[in-house]
Formats: C-alpha cells, structure tokens, sequence
C-alpha cells in the first residue's frame, strides 16, 4: 500500500509554519501532514533536501510565508480592534500584556529578534569600576 505523495506548495507551508515557529503537530493540524513527515521535510530527509532547494519550492514557501503574516497582522489588527472597545473594562497591566503578547508575535513574523542579549564575555571588565558608580543609587 502506497502512501499518499506530500505536494511540494503543502509542503511548503508546513516550512513556512515551522519558520514562523509552529511545532509539528501544530503544523500537522494546520496541513493535513503526518508529524513524521512534517520532521522529514524539515529536515531534509529523503529527498526533500534537494526538493526544497528547487526554485519552485522556494517559491512556494515564500508566497506561504506572505500569505501567513499577512493572515496574522490582520488577526493582530482585529485584535486591537476589540481591545480598544473593551479598553475602559481591563487595568493597564492587562492592556500592556495583550499589547506586549502582539508586538512580540508581530516582531517573530517579521524575523526580528524580540529580545536584547548581552553576553558577560563581550564586556571589557576595566570598564565596570566607571560603570558601577553611575548604576548605584545616591540616597
């Protein structure tokens, strides 16, 4: 018995998603692939590595990608929509959060970092004794 062949723009979304950061599962609901296939695809495995280099492939993922930021900025935008009319019933701690929880997903769509990282080893440690007077508070 012969499995049923993943097309290459369905598979293309399953990439895009996992792009954006859905998990297998999530991407098998999404699309219908069986997680395992879903983890072979991103993977690489069989001959999917060669598949997805394809400029048809490429092209498909792209226009799936689009297709779903495009879908999740509209979701956004509804839903500051709602907020707005409810704004009066929720603290501001709530309206920060919710506005927090959207910006961030709209900065992971687009590919930005949503964090700032420093690294200890980045910093000269002869400079902390300059630093350290200007961080401590005077009474």
């Amino acid at each position: 018995m012969r499995r049923r062949q993943t097309d290459i723009p369905t598979a293309a979304r399953a990439t895009a998603l996992a792009e954006l950061g859905y998990s297998g599962t999530q991407i098998e609901a999404l699309t219908g692939i069986n997680a395992r296939t879903v983890w072979g695809i991103l993977n690489n495995e069989a001959s999917w590595g060669e598949i997805k280099e394809t400029p048809v492939f490429k092209h498909n993922r792209l226009k799936q990608k689009e297709a779903l930021e495009t879908a999740s900025r509209m979701l956004a935008g509804k839903c500051l929509i709602e907020v707005e009319k409810k704004i009066d019933k929720v603290s501001a701690y709530q309206a920060v959060g919710m506005y927090g929880i959207l910006r961030q997903n709209e900065r992971l769509d687009a590919g930005e970092p949503t964090g700032i990282v420093g690294h200890a080893m980045d910093r000269n440690p002869s400079n902390l004794s300059k630093l350290w007077p200007r961080l401590c508070l005077k009474p």
